[in-house]
């Protein structure tokens, strides 16, 4: 076959819908947490700071977290390198410079996509239990997380990181197996599927990328003492009471359950 004419199909997707609107997407994720942070400031700890803390997030969780970060940023530089860089990249530093860098993406991203694939697992282990959906997610829901309605309650995770938990799953996955065949094309699939594959791996790509912008703003700047549970795996209770109070609730009752 000589000639495939889904190939003329698949390069107008990519170089002129996935490329263009996603620069567009996550620039305009970039805008909206400038200008929410503009107006809306860091959120504080209600009440200030108690001096007492209480355990969060086990050691085991925090490994898992953080090396799925590693993994994450670095497949996201050098997976947005590859897919904006010759656009974007390329005629700004040359042909020369950025056939180094690309090639240098390109290993990079084949060599360490396998330890993101087991890092999702890993993960996936950690953070899943409390991240199933409650009651208190609606009330969390109607009063838009706190920021309209008066506080909002939460258990361990609140609706919107559950919601940033399970699309991240959802992504690796998807991220993983599409990864798998363009790392195999030869072997795993015929060229249609290769082509579809490097759609649903963009999109995928460019959809978790654009919410780990709200999730690292949240969680540094955007909400004081949020980070340091991630950390150290303490907060301040007076945090937890503030966005977790009905997971402190609990963690406290066990913690004064008599010793049998």
């Amino acid at each position: 076959m000589l000639i495939n004419a889904n190939g003329v199909w698949w390069s107008g997707v990519h170089q002129d819908q996935i490329i263009p609107y996603s620069i567009l997407a996550l620039l305009g994720i970039v805008l909206a947490i400038s200008l929410f942070f503009a107006v809306r400031g860091r959120v504080r700890i209600e009440g200030g700071r108690s001096g007492q803390t209480v355990t969060r997030f086990s050691l085991l969780q925090r490994v898992a977290h953080w090396s799925t970060a590693v993994m994450f940023i670095l497949m996201a530089v050098t997976g947005l390198i590859l897919l904006f860089g010759r656009a974007e990249l390329m005629p700004w530093i040359g042909k020369p410079a950025f056939s180094v860098i690309a090639t240098a993406a390109m290993q990079a991203h084949n060599l360490f996509g396998p330890l993101f694939m087991l890092a999702i697992v890993v993960l996936f282990a950690a953070f899943v239990r409390g991240n199933f959906p409650a009651l208190a997610d609606i009330r969390w829901v109607l009063r838009g997380g706190g920021m309209v309605g008066g506080h909002a309650s939460a258990g361990r995770y609140n609706f919107g990181e559950k919601v940033w938990f399970w699309f991240a799953v959802t992504a690796g996955i998807a991220l993983s197996a599409t990864g798998i065949l363009l790392l195999f094309p030869d072997t795993l699939a015929v060229r249609d599927q290769i082509q579809l594959a490097t759609l649903v791996h963009a999109v995928a790509a460019v959809g978790v990328i654009g919410f780990a912008f709200g999730h690292i703003y949240l969680g540094t700047i955007g909400t004081e003492g949020t980070l340091e549970g991630m950390v150290h795996g303490d907060v301040d209770e007076n945090w937890a009471r503030s966005h977790h109070d009905i997971w402190l609730g609990d963690t406290l009752s066990k913690s004064e359950e008599p010793a049998e």
